[in-house]
């Protein structure tokens, strides 16, 4: 069976060996200090330092990695994630041999790229700027510049030269974009989420390090998370180049992700809580939501109204944020996923999913979103062909005068599509009514008949 880096787990006895493939400079750790630790991290440098330090000691073989990890002091997650990131800027590559004359792990040593071509580099001139702020980066940029002549003063002298910010489009600073023309429609017009108002080819344009041809075949992932956050092509641009894999230039799917949920999850928020009074921000609130599965006409139809227009016009990620808040909850990584899974199957629009989310959490009162129960109802409605938010909520009306019995026995509606069964008690004879009995002055062989009696059914 051959072996890749996801079936190789990582063991510190194994031996090592150390390997430099070019003479290191001062100047060249220089580099790694002001341009690289920034995003690197201090564990990831210590390693680089230790391991170049080692070989040019002479040293180009360990027994095990005890001594590496007692001299950094690193556990020994701390000391694969140090090596897995000087491995994806381009210091470090790793070899593993399981048998043979050199078994155990190669450490190649690479040395760093030149300040010239590091600032040349968008991605790792990017990581620089947002990490180390742009002051801290413009005084990188004059500190490695050429050393020559002085620069001619004067009022007919003209700076011709281009700024980072016009080269190096950071869409986490505030600087001019390409004028992109986004709709203010947040929501697909049917099924196909190729409809939505999100300029596919203009987010491609704002993402750096990677091709139109890479990001084509993750279009469906892409599309799916920017109809389930609501972003536009710049801020989700942002989360692509955050994610594009250095060595071959494709989108990092888990780590993509992983950045939506722990990132846009709250800025969304952020940017709801921000909205000015005549934009109208647009949230479930807890008593129209709740009420929307009361009786009253007046009543429910305020309601329903207050919970088409939040169906409507907020992502599904943002309303079931709400619900959840108004709950005292938070939205779980399994919620995510599986609002994320439905919304790739293009089986229901937006607006039916967030109605969708209040019958699972508000009216049949679940603490969170079940998978199989949502995966039922999905199926139920795609099978009706719910296209709309009042479709959908008719569709539950249907559902639960189907379920209720032609009896009225007081079984709840929203108990529907999750049929509960009743426990049903054995009935026997209570201590309450021995005493009782005794107390009555029951003859001895009525007493012991009781007794038996309670005693033997089950």
């Amino acid at each position: 069976m051959a072996m890749d880096a996801g079936t190789i787990e990582f063991q510190a006895k194994e031996p090592a060996y150390l390997n430099l493939t070019a003479p290191m400079t001062l100047a060249d750790l220089d580099r790694v200090f002001n341009l690289y630790l920034p995003f690197l991290g201090p564990k990831s440098y210590s390693l680089y330092h230790f391991l170049v330090d080692e070989v040019q000691a002479g040293v180009d073989w360990w027994g095990n990695h005890y001594l590496l990890l007692d001299t950094l002091t690193l556990s020994l997650p701390d000391l694969v994630h140090a090596r897995k990131a000087l491995e994806a800027v381009g210091l470090l590559k790793t070899y593993y041999q399981a048998e043979g004359v050199q078994r155990g792990y190669t450490y190649q040593i690479q040395p760093p790229m030149s300040a010239k071509a590091f600032f040349e580099e968008d991605l790792l001139a990017g990581l620089l700027f947002y990490y180390a702020g742009e002051d801290r980066f413009l005084d990188l940029t004059k500190r490695y510049q050429g050393r020559g002549s002085q620069v001619a003063q004067g009022a007919n002298v003209q700076d011709l030269s281009t700024s980072f910010l016009e080269l190096f489009d950071n869409p986490s600073a505030k600087t001019v974009r390409p004028e992109v023309k986004i709709d203010e429609a947040v929501k697909p017009a049917d099924l196909d989420l190729k409809q939505t108002s999100f300029d596919f080819e203009a987010m491609v344009a704002l993402t750096h390090g990677t091709t139109a041809a890479m990001l084509a075949k993750h279009r469906q992932l892409i599309v799916t998370q920017q109809v389930l956050y609501q972003l536009n092509e710049a801020e989700l641009a942002t989360a692509i180049t955050r994610n594009i894999n250095l060595d071959n230039h494709d989108l990092n799917r888990a780590g993509f992700l992983t950045y939506l949920q722990n990132n846009w999850a709250q800025n969304k928020q952020e940017k709801l809580s921000a909205t000015t009074p005549d934009q109208g921000q647009v949230q479930p609130d807890e008593a129209a939501v709740n009420d929307a599965a009361t009786t009253g006409t007046g009543r429910k139809s305020k309601a329903l109204a207050s919970l088409y227009q939040a169906a409507n016009q907020l992502s599904p990620i943002d309303f079931l944020r709400q619900i959840k808040e108004n709950n005292h909850g938070y939205v779980t990584k399994a919620e995510n996923q599986i609002l994320s899974d439905l919304l790739s199957k293009n089986i229901l629009p937006v607006p039916v999913l967030n109605i969708l989310v209040w019958q699972v959490l508000v009216n049949m009162d679940n603490p969170d979103l079940k998978r199989n129960l949502m995966d039922s109802i999905a199926n139920d409605w795609a099978k009706s062909q719910v296209k709309t938010a009042p479709e959908a909520i008719a569709a539950i009306e249907k559902h639960q005068n189907r379920q209720r019995p032609a009896n009225n026995n007081n079984r709840s509606a929203n108990r529907n599509w999750q049929s509960r069964p009743t426990k049903t008690e054995p009935k026997m004879a209570k201590n309450d009514e021995i005493q009782q009995a005794t107390s009555a002055s029951v003859g001895a062989d009525e007493l012991m008949a009781l007794l038996k009696n309670r005693r033997t059914k089950n």
